[in-house]
C-alpha cells in the first residue's frame, strides 16, 4: 500500500476543501486487508482508509447507498481510485465501546433495525450492486463455493482440520446444496449483506447511528448478518443464546421481515440460515487471507489460525 502517496493526497484534498491541519496523520487500525488512520483538523477528526483491491469497493458502495437516500452510513469526503482510498468524517464512539459500559438493547435494536432497513431497500437493486463489484454469494452459489474453500485441503489441515473432519465435510456437500434450497424456498429476498456486522462496526454520534466497515460485503441472504451480530454480541457481552437479551434482539430483527413471512416461518428461516451461515462466513474469511503477500503478511496471516476451522466445525456441529 501506497503510504506515503495518500498522506500527501490526503493533506492535499483536506486544504483545498478548506481544512485546517491540526496533526499529522496516525494509524488507528492496521490489518492485512485495511488500513485505517486518522488526522485533527479544524472539523474534528477525519478518518482515512486504504483497502487491498478485493476489498476497495467499500466507498462506491456508500456513495450508492447514499445516492439511493439511505441513512447511517459514513460521511463521505473524496475517494481515491486510483491509491484505493477513502476518506470520511467522525461518526463518534463505536456501540460496542459504549455498550461494554451498560448493554443499552434500545440502540442495539436502533442499529438492527436500520440496517434491515437498508437490506430492503437495496433487494430490488441486485443488478447495480453486481455493477459496482460487490460479490455474488446468493443461495444457488453457495454450494461451489464451498466446494472450492473445501478444494485447498493443504490450507485447511494447516489451520487445524483433520483429514477425517475434511472427508466429513466434502460428504456434506450435497447435503449443504439441500440446505440452500430449502432456506431459498422461503420469500426473503437475498439482498446488501455486511459480512462483518457487528457493533464494533456501529457507531454512535447525537443519537445517529452509522453502519462502517462495508468493504466484505456482498450479495446474499439477509439473515446471515443477524447470525454474525448476534453470535458477537454473546461473546463480547457474555449474554447467551435464547437469554432474554439475545432474544429481544433477534426478534426485533425478524419482525422487520413480516412482510415477506410469517412469524413461524421467519424463526424456520432462522434456524436454517444459523445452520448455513458457518460455512458463509468461512468462505467470506478465506478471502482475507488472499490478501497476503509477503513474509510478514503471512504472519499476519497466522494469528487467525484455526478461525476458519473453528467455524467449519460449527457447521458439522449443527447440520442435521
Amino acid at each position: 500500500m501506497q503510504h506515503q502517496a495518500v498522506v500527501i493526497w490526503c493533506e492535499t484534498v483536506l486544504k483545498s476543501k478548506g481544512y485546517s491541519l491540526l496533526g499529522s496523520i496516525e494509524p488507528v487500525r492496521l490489518m492485512l486487508w485495511s488500513k485505517v488512520y486518522r488526522i485533527l483538523t479544524s472539523e474534528g477528526y477525519i478518518y482515512i482508509k486504504q483497502m487491498t483491491a478485493p476489498f476497495a469497493i467499500e466507498a462506491k458502495l456508500i456513495h450508492y447507498l447514499v445516492g439511493r437516500g439511505l441513512h447511517a452510513l459514513p460521511k463521505l469526503i473524496a475517494y481515491n481510485e486510483a491509491l484505493l482510498c477513502f476518506m470520511m468524517q467522525d461518526s463518534g464512539t463505536t456501540l460496542r465501546t459504549i455498550l461494554m459500559q451498560h448493554y443499552d438493547i434500545d440502540i442495539a435494536i436502533q442499529g438492527l433495525v436500520t440496517y434491515a432497513n437498508i437490506q430492503q431497500e437495496t433487494s430490488q437493486s441486485l443488478e447495480a450492486l453486481f455493477a459496482l463489484g460487490i460479490p455474488d454469494w446468493r443461495l444457488q452459489y453457495l454450494p461451489q463455493h464451498y466446494h472450492t474453500l473445501l478444494s485447498h485441503d493443504a490450507w485447511l489441515l494447516n489451520d487445524g482440520l483433520s483429514m477425517t473432519e475434511l472427508d466429513n465435510l466434502k460428504k456434506l456437500h450435497s447435503q449443504f446444496s439441500e440446505l440452500c434450497e430449502q432456506l431459498a424456498y422461503y420469500k426473503i429476498p437475498e439482498t446488501i449483506e455486511h459480512c462483518d456486522f457487528q457493533d464494533n462496526n456501529l457507531l454512535l454520534q447525537q443519537a445517529r447511528v452509522t453502519i462502517s466497515d462495508w468493504a466484505d460485503a456482498v450479495v446474499a441472504h439477509p439473515f446471515f448478518s443477524l447470525h454474525s451480530f448476534l453470535q458477537s454480541a454473546r461473546r463480547n457481552h457474555g449474554f447467551a443464546e435464547n437469554s432474554e437479551i439475545d432474544s429481544a434482539l433477534k426478534n426485533a430483527y425478524l419482525q422487520m421481515w413480516t412482510g415477506f413471512e410469517s412469524n413461524q416461518r421467519l424463526l424456520e428461516v432462522y434456524d436454517l440460515s444459523k445452520v448455513i451461515h458457518p460455512i458463509k462466513f468461512a468462505i467470506s474469511f478465506y478471502r482475507i487471507t488472499l490478501c497476503a503477500q509477503t513474509d510478514e503478511d503471512n504472519i499476519k496471516v497466522s494469528e487467525y489460525k484455526g478461525t476458519i476451522t473453528e467455524a467449519l466445525r460449527l457447521f458439522m456441529k449443527y447440520a442435521p
